[in-house]
């Protein structure tokens, strides 16, 4: 199956957030799903990383 994934399953993880256990095991499946983001939320987790220092 297809998947686009929304910026909040990455941030979730990187942001160690309540649900970053879910999102981890969402993006284990990756040999079940494609996955596909937008270049949207890539620039916008890009932009988050660069303001926490953590690009």
């Amino acid at each position: 199956m297809k998947v686009l994934l929304d910026t909040n399953i990455f941030l979730e993880i990187l942001l160690a957030q309540e649900n970053a256990e879910n999102a981890k095991a969402l993006l284990i499946q990756s040999a079940q799903h494609e996955f596909f983001i937008t270049n949207y939320s890539l620039h916008s987790i890009g932009l988050l990383l660069f303001r926490k220092k953590q690009h």
